[in-house]
C-alpha cells in the first residue's frame, strides 16, 4: 500500500508524447465550462480514432468513457470509480477538488485490501495480484511488481463497481458480482497460512459499501 501519487508534469509529458491536438485559443466570452466540455467531447473522438488507426490498445486504456446522468453527457476517465461518481453527482462533480470528493465519501486512492488471489477463468484458476478500493472497485495486475510500477494507473484490469458478494460453500473462495451482472470467482493461493480466514477477511472488505 501506501504508493506516491504521480508527477503531474511527468504525467503531461507521457501523454504528450502520445498525441498531440491542436486547441484554438479560450474565447474569454464563452462559457469556461461549455467551452471546455465542447473542447473534450471534440478531442475525444479524435484521440479515440488515433488510438484505433494505431493500434494502440495500451493508449484505449488511457481514454476516455462516455458516461450520462439526468440528461447530461460528458466524457471522463475510464475508470469505474470515476465514471460511478458522475452517474452519482452529474456535472457538479466536474473539477471538483481530492479534498471535497472525500469529504463527499469518495475516497478514490483507498486501497481496502491487496495481495494474489486465484481467479476463476473458464475451467482453470490463474494467479492474479488483487486491488480493492473503498467504494467497491476491484483491479487486477499480473503481479504486485506491475502494480507497484503502475504510477499512472494504467495497467491494471479494472472492474466495475461490486454489488454483491458470497462466500463459497466451504469458506474456501468467494464470488463477486458486478454492475451490469457479471460475476468471478476468487480463492486463497496454496501459500496462504488461513485459508478461511483470509476470504473471510476479502468478504468482509469487498462487501464494506453495500
Amino acid at each position: 500500500m501506501g504508493k506516491e501519487a504521480p508527477d503531474l508534469k511527468e504525467l503531461a509529458g507521457v501523454l504528450g508524447d502520445r498525441v498531440t491536438l491542436a486547441v484554438p485559443e479560450a474565447d474569454e466570452n464563452l462559457s469556461k465550462h461549455g467551452d471546455m466540455r465542447t473542447k473534450i467531447n471534440a478531442s475525444y473522438e479524435e484521440v479515440k480514432n488515433i488510438a484505433i488507426r494505431n493500434e494502440d490498445k495500451d493508449y484505449m486504456k488511457t481514454g476516455l468513457s462516455k458516461v450520462e446522468c439526468d440528461g447530461h453527457v460528458d466524457y471522463v476517465l475510464d475508470k469505474a470509480e470515476i465514471k460511478s461518481i458522475y452517474q452519482q453527482m452529474g456535472p457538479s462533480c466536474l473539477g471538483l477538488p481530492q479534498a471535497e470528493l472525500q469529504a463527499r465519501g469518495f475516497d478514490l486512492g483507498v486501497v481496502m485490501k491487496e495481495g494474489y488471489l486465484e481467479k476463476e477463468i473458464g475451467l482453470k484458476w490463474e494467479m492474479r495480484y488483487v486491488i480493492l478500493r473503498k467504494g467497491g472497485f476491484l483491479t487486477h495486475y499480473e503481479s504486485k511488481e506491475e502494480w507497484l510500477g503502475d504510477h499512472f494507473g494504467v495497467m491494471g484490469k479494472p472492474k466495475p463497481k461490486i454489488v454483491a458478494v458470497n462466500k463459497g460453500r466451504t469458506g474456501k473462495s468467494f464470488e463477486l458480482t458486478y454492475e451490469g451482472g457479471k460475476c468471478q470467482s476468487f480463492k486463497s493461493t496454496e501459500s496462504a497460512v488461513d485459508t478461511e480466514a483470509e476470504i473471510k477477511n476479502w468478504v468482509e472488505k469487498a462487501g464494506a459499501h453495500l
